[in-house]
């Protein structure tokens, strides 16, 4: 080739170089690795990175940790992305790094000879061949319009909104709607003394108990999502709880627990026990009524869950604001059927999975079935009893108190 038709190609393709120098982004992945380069592409299930040497390589969106981005222009890489493509700020649709045209190919270009821009621009000199310099009629400029000032902060505004999701999510699965959250310290001293309540040492779980009470009214809306949890303790310490947070405010919610922990019929299960006698304690005194005279694992509890039901449902606009309704406007024409609407209590039954033993425990159960094989045993062979009344028949009949006494008045 031409020695002045060298440089003048090596002049033209300079800027491209410089360009790509100049903006790099990293993305991060899992297993630790970086890898530097311009994102060409990305969305849920990939993202496509082309290298310095030319090369493109896609990885796995769930391989990729995190991606900073090079904000054009500055040089600095300001914003990390965790997880998530860039969105536009104001359409909140993904914004692709890539035109068109490139999308159907993250491959290099076949066409493209060691580091020409295009093997379509083979002279650059003004000539009549000029246009064949520019880029291709099908591909659109990468760069961003300067018009468009809303693609500017698409990567701090997409930030935003990914923490704005975060804070959204309810903090447990069951945590009541509407309800306001705690900040994420406070939230995180929750959760320590939450584990602390499945402790099977008791002081330790007091010490979670005084703990979470320690949080003040706002932990109310966390105490209620645990109402049923797996852990009988958990359960029975946060329904305790309820009864020192102003737990007026879900009875709903503690009704709700209380129809999911007993069977259709007949007494709670013997693993129910605790939660049962943990709701005696404390349904009164949120809701103002008795209904719950009985042991917890008698029978007649099923009477007292039936009238708690009847009487709530008769009763509950009286009732304070509820934990996870709905504000409701009092003008609103349709207030009491929303209001009703929104109290109504979901009742469904729960499988609960059985207690968590110790080795301890194991071995005391295992010996109660057993002691209770070897008594079922001995009932089946050994003759009943008989009655009191017929064992007394039985009995030989002596002089009565009267005949002694008449006896002896004689013998004087």
């Amino acid at each position: 080739m031409n020695p002045r038709m060298l440089w003048t190609v090596v002049a033209a393709a300079a800027p491209f170089f410089m360009q790509g120098a100049c903006k790099a982004d990293t993305v991060y992945l899992s297993s630790g690795r970086e890898i530097d380069g311009t994102i060409l592409d990305e969305d849920d299930s990939a993202v496509v990175v082309k290298r310095s040497d030319g090369t493109t390589q896609s990885f796995r969106r769930a391989d990729v940790d995190s991606v900073v981005y090079e904000k054009k222009g500055s040089g600095k890489k300001t914003v990390v992305v965790t997880g998530k493509p860039r969105t536009d700020a104001k359409t909140d649709t993904k914004i692709d790094a890539k035109p068109d045209a490139l999308k159907e190919n993250t491959k290099p270009d076949a066409h493209k000879e060691d580091t020409k821009p295009d093997a379509h621009k083979e002279d650059t000199k003004p000539d009549a061949h000029k246009e064949a310099t520019k880029p291709d009629a099908h591909k659109e400029d990468t760069k961003p319009d300067a018009n468009k000032e809303d693609t500017k902060t698409n990567v701090e505004i997409s930030v935003n909104d990914s923490q704005a999701e975060a804070d959204s999510k309810p903090a447990f699965t069951n945590f009541p709607s509407h309800a306001k959250r705690m900040d994420k310290d406070k939230e995180g001293l929750f959760k320590s003394a939450l584990e602390k309540l499945a402790s099977k040492d008791e002081a330790i779980r007091l010490t979670g108990k005084d703990e979470i009470d320690g949080l003040g009214l706002s932990v109310l809306p966390y105490v209620v999502a645990c109402l049923q949890d797996d852990n009988i303790q958990v359960r029975s310490a946060c329904m305790r709880l309820v009864g020192q947070l102003n737990g007026r405010t879900a009875v709903k919610q503690v009704l709700e627990a209380f129809y999911a922990a007993m069977p259709s019929d007949g007494a709670a299960d013997e693993q129910q026990i605790p939660f049962i006698r943990a709701i005696r304690e404390t349904l009164p005194g949120v809701s103002g009524q008795s209904f719950l005279s009985a042991e917890p694992k008698s029978p007649l509890i099923q009477d007292g869950l039936k009238k708690y039901i009847e009487w709530y449902n008769t009763s509950f606009a009286s009732l304070p604001p509820q934990l996870g309704e709905a504000s409701i406007d009092p003008a609103d024409p349709d207030y009491s059927e929303k209001l009703k609407t929104g109290r109504a209590l979901i009742l469904s039954k729960k499988s609960w999975p059985p207690p968590v033993l110790t080795p301890e425990e194991k071995v005391q159960a295992e010996a109660k079935v057993e002691d209770t094989k070897m008594d079922n045993a001995y009932k089946a062979v050994l003759p009943a009893a008989p009655p009191a009344e017929e064992l007394q028949k039985s009995l030989p009949k002596g002089p009565t108190v009267q005949e002694i006494l008449d006896s002896q008045k004689k013998e004087e």
